[in-house]
């Protein structure tokens, strides 16, 4: 069974905040290319914290659109948000 890794959003926040910190998430990403997916929630809550629309079209095209097209964003299920 294949492991899916999901990153928080304050990884995402780092590299945005400190563009130096993209190489290191870069690499990450490389090296777990097969097994990174993107969370719904964590979609929202960069989306929620791109107060502009160049902010949201930043997170939209430099994040989101990777994982979108690879059918690899993941999202809880109904009853984790229920409970």
């Amino acid at each position: 069974m294949t492991r899916k890794v999901v990153l928080d959003s304050n990884i995402y926040i780092n590299v945005i905040r400190d563009p130096g910190q993209a190489e290191a998430l870069d690499a990450f990403l490389e090296r777990h290319a097969l097994v990174t997916y993107m969370s719904a929630v964590v979609m929202q809550e960069l989306r929620a914290g791109a107060v502009t629309d160049r902010a949201a079209r930043a997170v939209d095209n430099g994040i989101f659109q990777a994982f979108e097209r690879r059918g690899r964003v993941v999202g809880p299920s109904v009853f984790a948000f229920k409970e």
